[in-house]
């Protein structure tokens, strides 16, 4: 468990008080007994858990000091949480997701746009809340940000494929949050909260240009039951932690770990430590483990049903077999090219490379032929 070691506040900013346990000062075993005595009384319970949430979460802020993803070099382990207390928005969400397991909150950990936080689940009609340790700030309910029935349908896909999926409408996220400034400030501060790059400008300028980014403010978050979200964030961290240095086998079983649960589900932000992963056993010969990985990262990007993915699909089969003479692969690529095309949002780009593998399955059979 990764709270067991931690003190709050964090030892830098204790100022003279000294620092105590995180468990002992939240006692989330109290409000895990409160709780469980509310049930009767749902409207009751979810003012008492989101009380408790909020309480919790701000704990969690004072707790752990923030440090970048490019900073932030270590794996996330419990041991390297508590050596400093330092993290990014994953261990935040680690930390946070535990906490509230204790205390008995019902959440799932959410992911949308490489940012990771909570979400709170009802037991009545009301709307769900996200509650965000890194930036409390953003500790809102989500009407309007998720369309109810959309994340009714999630809790039924959580249930039955371990994730969910919703689109996530940051700006109007962003309006029901605690910060009080434009949305494009609030964006070059928060980058996770569009796709779009939003160059800093004026608020008539960015209104003027509003129209071009509102589909980079649609984005699509994931949704996991605790444990599951909490072991995704970590073997994502992994993976990246291991092809940054260059560690192919360490990022192979990073990756066997993440399952089908690979967190980010938006095709817009290309799915590039997979992609990276797959050329780095294409180069040792180890084709089929690259294949497999393509193939089941593909269980991650189903639920999202963007044909994008299956281009990506594609254009992985065609390269792999190319460069290392693999003409089934070739030819799986083209049957999905050809599967793709009428629902492809650019079809003559998909027609382009399905030429490209044909011709270069051609080329292949050519030279297969001339040496035989």
């Amino acid at each position: 468990m990764y709270i067991e070691n931690l003190y709050t506040p964090h030892p830098e900013r204790a100022k003279g008080t000294p620092p105590t346990y995180l468990e002992d000062t939240l006692g989330l075993q109290p409000m895990a007994e409160t709780l469980a005595n509310l049930k009767h009384n749902p409207e009751q319970y979810e003012a008492t858990a989101l009380q408790y949430a909020e309480h919790i979460t701000q704990t969690v802020h004072k707790t752990l000091s923030y440090q970048s993803n490019e900073a932030d070099t270590r794996l996330l382990t419990p041991e390297h949480l508590a050596d400093g207390q330092t993290s990014n928005c994953y261990g935040y969400t680690v930390v946070l997701s535990e906490c509230f397991e204790r205390a008995g909150i019902r959440h799932f950990v959410a992911f949308a746009n490489s940012h990771a936080m909570t979400v709170v689940v009802p037991l009545t009609d009301s709307e769900p809340w996200t509650f965000d340790s890194l930036t409390p700030q953003f500790d809102s309910p989500l009407d309007g940000a998720v369309s109810k029935s959309a994340f009714t349908q999630a809790i039924t896909d959580i249930e039955k494929y371990g994730r969910g999926a919703v689109k996530f409408y940051s700006r109007v996220f962003a309006r029901q949050s605690k910060f009080n400034m434009p949305f494009h400030e609030l964006v070059e501060r928060n980058k996770w909260l569009s796709v779009t790059r939003i160059s800093q400008t004026t608020e008539r300028n960015y209104d003027e240009a509003e129209s071009g980014m509102r589909n980079g403010q649609i984005l699509f978050m994931s949704l996991f039951e605790p444990q599951t979200g909490r072991e995704a964030l970590v073997a994502h961290k992994a993976m990246n932690h291991a092809l940054n240095r260059g560690k192919r086998a360490d990022a192979y079983r990073a990756f066997k770990q993440l399952k089908r649960y690979y967190p980010e589900l938006d095709a817009r932000n290309a799915p590039q430590e997979i992609t990276d992963l797959v050329h780095e056993l294409g180069a040792a010969g180890c084709v089929g483990m690259a294949k497999r990985v393509v193939d089941e990262s593909m269980e991650s990007f189903a639920i999202s049903h963007d044909p994008r993915f299956k281009l990506w699909q594609a254009d992985l089969y065609r390269r792999l077999g190319s460069k290392k003479a693999q003409p089934q692969l070739l030819r799986d690529a083209i049957v999905i090219y050809k599967q793709t095309i009428p629902n492809a949002k650019y079809p003559n780009l998909a027609k382009a490379k399905l030429h490209k593998a044909e011709k270069q399955l051609a080329k292949l059979l050519l030279q297969t032929e001339a040496n035989t």
